[in-house]
């Protein structure tokens, strides 16, 4: 049986990827671009992993699959939760591949916890301990001794340290690929790389346009990027010496790259717009955790990063307006009798205070439309101090590029940040006394709304693609590999791209109903996670 291989290389960037392949810098997607099929990958909206990942292991939208960021709002109350696979609503590929197909995945984000497949499954980012991200328990062993789950910049003290860490979990997981490969002969397998998203995020302002003119000429922190595609680069050529010649090779990437410029807080927008307030009693009231006597110390950006201690103010106006110590505004001070609409999470996510959605809900339905237009009109003035434009392009409504049975549990409004160069952050919410400021974690790059995509192999019809979306990945899969696809999914067969199967496309019944594993996760467990996104900046 022919196999295919879809690599996800997670934040390949189109312009760095593509011109370093044809200048033969990188020789396997040199490879790929000469011989198969290549072009733009449109992510989601937002371009945010979790979202993303899930877009294209479902092949739906996030309307339909529930999953819209790192955490989740909490039902019946303004708190966020963790977001796990669990929250999962749609079932991904192996749950409707055909009966009697050997599937492999490794390494997707927002895979934890793992789920019973035909075949193996190790999850990625956030899955607490490496003995808890593996199905079955037995390909544990194929992992090697030493299987980093992730690497973030900000947990070293110094980019020499992160370098070398980072570099060294890529290895790790290379080589743990490989071996599950081998042993395991998967007919459709995922595997995903994160090294060209962690180095891009710490070094982007280090690239200039020299390292993307010549990268070979650089050894510099700005020529580490180049490095990391060449190593990406590498591993590609392992997988083509395993191609046989009915086999295919997908590599996608689940958003691009570009710079990051500022954080941006939202609340403080709406604060100044007199669209949020907190509660001054409950501001003088709250005692702010201590740090954790035990708290890993590679999250102590946290602590770095904030201002010093301030006494609170006699003035009641300025804790209203959230002009005091930081440590004490939080979502549990907010006063929710006087607050129409907050921010919480990444990249621009806006909810209504809805009477009978929220707990203290105070905007009804017919205010809803006049509301929505407050908002809009207070987000759109935001401006780049550095060069007087605005930071935000558009701000939608979730019914506008969202539909399924989840939509409920999707933001209000999603904030389209100029360029994707702005972010928020859901552990900073509240640190801002102006719109926009300095990025909270030592990060240059940010996400944008496009990646990569490139297919070899006997049925792909060389040459450029054009309008692909990440959801269209696994549709088109299943077609080169000549298995029926559900009738109703999001994604489409890219036709142009498999022209050369000569084959109409196959439809079966509907996806099946999700069916859950039963097995318990421990409460400890899902802390670990909680705690380490909460350090990430993810969570507030």
């Amino acid at each position: 049986m022919a196999r295919l291989i879809i690599i996800g290389l997670d934040g390949a960037e189109p312009s760095l990827a593509f011109p370093w392949a044809r200048a033969g810098h990188l020789p396997n997607l040199q490879w790929m671009i000469e011989r198969g099929a290549w072009g733009d990958l449109r992510s989601t909206l937002h371009p945010l992993t979790p979202q993303a990942w899930t877009s294209l292991i479902t092949a739906v939208n996030p309307g339909r699959h529930g999953i819209f960021d790192f955490g989740k709002r909490a039902t019946g109350g303004y708190e966020v939760e963790l977001t796990t696979s669990a929250d999962r609503v749609a079932p991904a590929f192996w749950q409707f591949a055909p009966e009697g197909a050997r599937l492999g995945v490794a390494n997707v984000p927002l895979s934890w916890p793992p789920a019973p497949l035909p075949g193996f499954m190790v999850t990625g980012m956030h899955t607490p301990t490496i003995e808890q991200g593996v199905w079955p328990p037995e390909i544990l062993s194929d992992l090697g001794g030493d299987y980093p789950i992730d690497v973030m910049a900000h947990w070293y003290d110094t980019p020499e340290e992160f370098l070398a860490r980072v570099f060294a979990m890529h290895g790790a997981h290379h080589g743990a690929f490989l071996r599950l490969f081998d042993h395991h002969a998967p007919d459709l397998s995922l595997f995903v790389y994160v090294l060209a998203d962690r180095l891009q995020h710490a070094l982007w302002r280090e690239m200039t346009a020299a390292h993307r003119e010549d990268p070979t000429a650089h050894d510099d922190l700005g020529g580490a990027i180049f490095a990391g595609y060449r190593a990406l680069d590498d591993a590609l050529g392992a997988w083509r010496e395993r191609l046989e010649p009915d086999d295919h090779l997908l590599v996608v990437s689940d958003h691009g790259f570009g710079e990051l410029r500022r954080d941006v807080y939202l609340n403080r927008v709406l604060l100044d717009a007199g669209l949020l307030r907190f509660d001054p009693a409950k501001v003088r009231a709250f005692a702010p955790p201590a740090p954790s006597a035990d708290a890993d110390p590679r999250h102590s950006w946290m602590h770095r990063r904030l201002p010093a201690v301030e006494e609170l103010p006699a003035d009641d106006n300025l804790l209203t307006r959230g002009l005091c110590d930081p440590r004490r505004l939080t979502f549990a001070t907010v006063d929710w009798r006087k607050t129409v609409a907050y921010s919480r999470g990444l990249f621009g996510n806006v909810w209504l205070n809805r009477a009978g959605r929220e707990p203290d809900g105070i905007v009804i339905g017919h205010q809803i439309a006049e509301v929505t237009a407050w908002v809009k009109e207070a987000l759109l003035a935001v401006t780049d101090p550095d060069d007087g434009l605005p930071v935000v392009d558009a701000v939608v409504r979730k019914e506008e590029i969202y539909h399924g049975d989840c939509l409920p549990q999707a933001p209000d409004l999603l904030v389209i940040m100029r360029d994707y160069a702005y972010i928020t952050r859901g552990a900073t919410e509240f640190w801002g006394r102006r719109p926009v400021g300095p990025p909270a974690v030592n990060h240059s790059g940010n996400h944008r709304l496009h990646g990569v995509l490139l297919a070899a192999g006997p049925k792909i019809q060389p040459g450029e693609i054009a309008g692909a979306n990440i959801m269209d990945v696994v549709p088109s899969a299943f077609h080169l590999l000549n298995w029926p696809l559900p009738n109703d999914l999001d994604g489409h067969v890219l036709t142009a791209m498999c022209a050369a199967n000569h084959r109409a496309v196959t439809f079966g019944p509907p996806a099946p109903a999700l069916v859950r594993d039963p097995r318990v996760y421990a409460d400890a467990e899902r802390g670990k996670v909680i705690e380490r996104l909460k350090a990430l900046g993810y969570l507030g």
